[in-house]
């Protein structure tokens, strides 16, 4: 079965949705967004408009806060500064079974262990949906059928394997079907055909059913290809370009943003740029730019270690584990509220 005539199945997966906090238009926008634990933000003067359907590719190297971006978006995490608007009304003011009524978040695969079956677990992404239960039903298995997960209905979520969970998740977000979709890295622990094949059904679901998909990728040729607009953030967690592909995806911008020597070439086939990647960027001394981070670490497994830098990176784990607890206690009062 295509893509399209899987997107027709697609569309009869609820025919008589109470459509509440979802009506009309999808709109995002985050003015002056700042995030970060104690004095330390994560993200910083952060401005996007996102009021047209399409499939969004966030794109960036590790420690960018790309993640940290989407869980501000539908307040996993409560923002330091600035405001995130959806349709005009504040995060701020909308409680968490609002949001997970006009958003769905698909998190990245976790080692979380469910007691339930896949079917009860997909299950999960309808409740707060005012239908019949066959209605619901009908969406579960209409959902592992886009995801090729049908015969997988009856298994413990916690036998399956990081790619099977990683199917089951997308599919619990789809049954949602709400005006946004929000995945973080969706394509993570899945073999390269299943990559494609998530990407072009997100890149399907927004076309055909006017939504507005956003998804973490470090797949800069996938996004080039399927995205519709490119979100590239850099350090210091700013956002570098948001665009068309073609303008995002640049030999400048890859250098700069990502410290590696590229050449991009233009595929006359699908029309949109491929990136070959070249050499690690070096400073002047020969050596490979690293994160300062890293540097500490390397001192201290050498002996090394200062009072100083102990104290530097004691912080940073006190600051990390903070950190996952407050995103922990989000993601758990989101799931809470689908429940």
């Amino acid at each position: 079965m295509s893509i399209g005539e899987l997107m027709m199945e697609f569309k009869t997966l609820f025919k008589d949705d109470e459509e509440v906090v979802t009506e009309g238009p999808a709109e995002i926008i985050m003015k002056d967004v700042s995030f970060g634990y104690d004095e330390e933000p994560v993200i910083r003067d952060i401005n996007i408009t996102i009021n047209e359907p399409g499939l969004y590719c966030i794109v960036g190297p590790n420690g960018v806060g790309k993640s940290t971006l989407i869980k501000c978006m539908c307040k996993i995490l409560n923002i330091t500064s600035g405001d995130v608007t959806i349709n005009g009304r504040s995060v701020k003011e909308i409680k968490h079974k609002d949001i997970a009524k006009y958003i769905g978040y698909v998190p990245v695969s976790t080692g979380d262990v469910f007691s339930m079956s896949v079917l009860e677990t997909i299950l999960v992404g309808c409740q707060n949906k005012n239908d019949s239960d066959e209605s619901k039903m009908r969406a579960v298995y209409k959902s592992m059928n886009l995801l090729n997960i049908g015969d997988l209905s009856s298994k413990n979520f916690g036998e399956l394997s990081a790619g099977q969970h990683q199917k089951v998740a997308i599919a619990r977000g789809l049954v949602q079907r709400p005006k946004v979709l929000i995945l973080d890295e969706p394509t993570a622990n899945l073999d390269v055909k299943y990559q494609v094949y998530v990407t072009e059904l997100l890149r399907a679901l927004a076309e055909h059913e006017k939504m507005i998909v956003l998804m973490i990728s470090h797949d800069l040729n996938m996004s080039a290809k399927y995205a519709h607009k490119v979100i590239m953030m850099a350090k210091p967690g700013i956002i570098h370009q948001i665009g068309d592909p073609e303008d995002v995806i640049t030999k400048e911008n890859v250098e700069k943003v990502y410290g590696v020597h590229c050449k991009i070439i233009q595929d006359d086939d699908y029309g949109v740029p491929i990136v070959i990647l070249g050499q690690s960027m070096m400073d002047e001394e020969g050596n490979i730019d690293v994160d300062p981070n890293m540097l500490l670490m390397e001192e201290l497994e050498n002996g090394k270690g200062s009072r100083e830098i102990n104290s530097k990176v004691l912080g940073r784990v006190s600051q990390g584990i903070q950190g996952r607890s407050e995103e922990r206690t989000g993601e758990q009062e989101y799931q809470r509220q689908m429940d």
